[in-house]
């Protein structure tokens, strides 16, 4: 065989094993795609109400409030905890292909933003006048944080102290 022929065998293979690198790696980031952007799952407020205050406090009778409360903080942990996770804030594929999840979730986050801003300033609160309430002073600006920043410190992370707030603020449900 001469020198060329063994070349252009060499070259065929390296092209075909390439091929087929780029291949598989576009079939995982397809299948991977499709994974996070499928839309999580609806949930039933009173059920996961119930759910959490089991798992904290052993009890099914809910306060006042609870409800309203522990359904933001969930949807906080949906859309952190969702397949893929938060993706807004992604720099590499998949997550910066996924056009509609970061759209899905920034409607998601101001919703969370209006109804914990509520939470804070007019339903935890007897009167306007009243002192609000420390857990929710500390919780809800943390939901205010950029949207997609992935630098230090990470917009998952200051959303997590958000959802560790609500969570506070939940736990003074219980005590007389």
């Amino acid at each position: 065989m001469a020198s060329n022929d063994i070349h252009d065998v060499k070259s065929r293979g390296i092209l075909w094993g390439f091929g087929v690198f780029t291949s598989v790696v576009m079939v995982v980031l397809v299948v991977l795609g499709a994974w996070w952007g499928s839309e999580p799952g609806q949930f039933n407020i009173i059920d996961e109400a119930e759910k959490y205050a089991k798992e904290t406090h052993e009890t099914e009778q809910l306060p006042v409030g609870y409800v309203y409360t522990n359904t933001l903080a969930h949807i906080a942990e949906v859309l952190l905890h969702k397949p893929g996770g938060y993706i807004t804030n992604d720099v590499g594929p998949p997550g910066v292909l996924l056009d509609n999840v970061p759209n899905w979730e920034f409607g998601a986050l101001v919703m969370l933003r209006d109804a914990t801003s509520a939470l804070r300033n007019h339903f935890s609160r007897d009167q306007s006048q009243s002192q609000e309430d420390p857990d929710l002073a500390t919780a809800e600006p943390y939901f205010y944080f950029e949207n997609d920043s992935w630098a230090l410190p990470s917009t998952e992370a200051e959303y997590q102290k958000g959802i560790e707030g609500l969570h506070k603020y939940m736990e003074r449900f219980f005590t007389p």
